[in-house]
């Protein structure tokens, strides 16, 4: 990633007022380098990033494309930007206070604008101060600290400035009494589902399906995850390719599960990042209701040379791990 431009402005509901910057952020700073880096490295990462397209009436739209064409400058568009946002966060009883990190970079040969939301929280310290000539070493609260590096960033947009593709996740927020999703109403623009939403709607239809049609939950949810693998990219897949491996013994339960998540959304637009993919299906973990967890690695689930569930006469079942060279403790 090549950073360009970044600025810090803060809104400062506390004290009822809005701090806008007259200068960028030090780029040859490694402190700020490395933070902003971070910050936004996690953004373009975050699964649960929803894709999005501007609407034709979207005044931000033109504002980006103003950008976009150098009409205006990073400057302008930080502070614009900034006092529009604070036209709906004023309005949130007890809004917290905020800061607003902009950044332009370079990212894949694509250029990007965007900014994240980060609320400032409470947090303890310590202070040094002098009492009748005395050192005396105290806690006190700190209302204004960055969060580190490390924690999530769950209110963002990136734009991809070549085609103005939106990228963003937020979480909603009590407007008047109404909640709704800032960013949505603001940048007037439509969106599709983020990849863990997506995963995790599949993941509860598979359950449900298995479960009403006697089939054991966590091999089918096993046989999803293989097949998501082995695709080295899932682009507007149909629910019935899922299907087609999943359920295929079973007509019932395969129309069942087609027309569950064609009721979500999900028709023939199914697209998941590969990297999240990856991590999510690398390994398929189970909870018995006696407490047991095991972790197992997928493409073995559903191989009975490896692991194989026995329905026993009683109504239980048991759970054989076979081929097995050595066992470490852990």
């Amino acid at each position: 990633m090549i950073v360009s431009h970044a600025l810090l402005q803060i809104l400062d509901y506390k004290s009822g007022k809005i701090f806008l910057s007259d200068v960028e952020l030090d780029l040859s700073s490694s402190t700020t380098i490395e933070y902003i880096l971070k910050i936004f490295n996690t953004c373009l990462k975050s699964s649960a990033k929803k894709k999005g397209v501007f609407k034709e009436d979207s005044e931000a739209k033109l504002l980006f494309e103003k950008y976009k064409h150098k009409e205006i400058n990073f400057l302008e568009l930080s502070n614009k930007i900034t006092n529009d946002l604070d036209q709906f966060y004023s309005k949130i009883s007890d809004c917290p206070s905020m800061d607003i990190i902009f950044c332009d970079f370079k990212e894949d040969g694509k250029d990007y604008i965007g900014f994240v939301l980060i609320e400032n929280k409470e947090t303890i310290t310590h202070k040094v101060e002098s009492i009748d000539g005395k050192a005396s070493n105290i806690v006190v609260k700190n209302l204004y600290t960055l969060p580190t590096s490390g924690i999530s960033i769950n209110n963002f947009v990136l734009i991809e400035l070549d085609s103005l593709s939106i990228y963003s996740t937020e979480k909603k927020r009590t407007v008047d009494g109404n909640k709704i999703l800032i960013f949505e109403e603001y940048l007037k623009a439509n969106f599709s589902m983020s990849s863990s939403t997506q995963y995790k709607i599949i993941k509860n239809v598979t359950a449900k399906i298995s479960e009403e049609n006697g089939i054991n939950p966590a091999v089918a949810m096993s046989k999803v995850k293989t097949f998501l693998m082995e695709n080295p990219e899932i682009k507007n897949m149909m629910p019935e390719e899922i299907s087609d491996k999943v359920f295929d013994t079973n007509p019932e339960a395969k129309a069942s599960f087609d027309a569950k998540l064609h009721a979500t959304g999900l028709v023939n637009n199914i697209n998941l990042d590969r990297e999240f993919v990856l991590k999510k299906a690398d390994f398929h973990k189970i909870k018995t209701d006696t407490g047991i967890e095991v972790s197992f690695p997928t493409e073995y689930f559903a191989n009975k040379d490896y692991v194989e569930f026995i329905d026993e006469e009683d109504g239980t079942t048991s759970i054989k791990i076979k081929n097995i060279n050595k066992i470490i403790n852990k």
